[in-house]
């Protein structure tokens, strides 16, 4: 079974979800949620197409501490379960697409209640239909729903680059070492693409009783399936390579880590699982040359010995002269028996591993 799903399975108990509510209420209890994904309705968000008519943003009208108006693209936030990830650093090739431009990190996330998952559901749908109204009549492709194991997720993610020809005048930065440690990608996209500020993810960690602030920058490595996570997200709309259809991109902006404990309560239930490794059972070989096993083993005969005895030389073995054991013929053997077959040499048992279930 893989991670993915026995961590579902895991969370497919009430009570484990129910902590992972719990947290997010916690920690989210005392700040703004006008910011929430849910609650888009309440911001004052339109549609603004690029100059070029295939591509579109959301923008929000907001007035400053100055009194000044000022526009700006939202991000929404959403708490959930992380439950798949393709997250950096970047250590091996195999990390990368065949078409390296492509390469992306992305998280996908399960809620913690049905409810916030439904408004939030609620609230992607509304913002596909406005984003609708600026397009031909079905022009823009429905979203994709997720589903891991039949539970219904969001997944969110953001490339590493941007095509060199769309971004022209603009300056690449570099990937930092927490995400590229060996310029792997970096080699691998050449000249193609730049790393521009619409391509960085931000990751941040919740801390406890923090006297000032509550967020600390972390490192993406930090992240693992089944820990409790925030996430800030946009979305855009960009044409298909036809160019005559559109699809609304759900784009990855920060990753907060919340709480590690229902993460680690999955993890030590995996380990204490485990069973014991069943030895292998030692069998017989089958072997052409049967012998008894009772019978001592003896020097084959020597060359006089192999002679047909006749009425003149009869074989005394009461006269030592009639053999010689320096004239055997060489390759007599050890009478001992063959070596069994060392088990330290045989691949371990398969291992049965049971999910762990209810938390805490």
């Amino acid at each position: 079974m893989t991670s993915t799903a026995g961590l579902l399975r895991f969370l497919s108990v009430p009570e484990n979800k129910a902590y992972a509510k719990e947290v997010i209420r916690r920690v989210t209890d005392d700040y703004d949620n006008t910011q929430d994904l849910a609650s888009y309705g309440k911001r004052n968000i339109h549609v603004e197409k690029k100059k070029d008519g295939h591509s579109a943003i959301l923008v929000e009208t907001n007035v400053d501490e100055n009194d000044q108006q000022e526009t700006i693209e939202p991000s929404f936030v959403l708490a959930g379960i992380l439950v798949q990830s393709n997250l950096p650093p970047i250590r091996t090739q195999n990390q990368i697409p065949e078409v390296a431009m492509s390469a992306m990190q992305e998280i996908s996330i399960i809620a913690a209640d049905d409810e916030t998952l439904c408004n939030v559901i609620t609230a992607i749908e509304d913002i596909h239909a406005l984003f609708g109204l600026e397009f031909p009549s079905g022009a823009l492709k429905h979203t994709k729903r997720e589903s891991f194991e039949g539970q219904q997720g969001l997944t969110f993610g953001t490339r590493y680059f941007t095509p060199s020809h769309v971004c022209k005048g603009e300056t690449s930065e570099n990937l930092p070492k927490a995400i590229d440690p060996f310029g792997l990608l970096t080699k691998a996209v050449g000249g193609r693409g730049k790393h521009l500020q619409d391509n960085m993810v931000r990751y941040h960690q919740h801390k406890i009783n923090a006297a000032k602030s509550k967020w600390a920058r972390t490192e993406p490595s930090r992240f693992r399936v089944g820990q409790i996570v925030q996430l800030e997200v946009s979305f855009r709309v960009v044409p298909t390579n036809d160019k005559m259809m559109y699809r609304m991109v759900p784009l990855l902006r920060s990753i907060a880590l919340l709480d590690n404990e229902l993460y680690m309560d999955w993890l030590s239930r995996l380990k204490s699982t485990k069973s014991i490794t069943t030895p292998r059972t030692q069998l017989k070989r089958s072997t052409a040359y049967d012998t008894d096993d009772a019978t001592p083993f003896t020097a084959p005969p020597s060359k006089r010995m192999r002679q047909v005895p006749t009425e003149d030389n009869q074989y005394d073995d009461t006269n030592p002269e009639e053999f010689d054991g320096n004239n055997a013929e060489a390759g007599a053997q050890d009478d001992d028996e063959p070596k069994e077959l060392d088990g330290n040499n045989v691949e371990a048992g398969a291992r049965d591993d049971d999910d762990p279930m209810i938390h805490g």
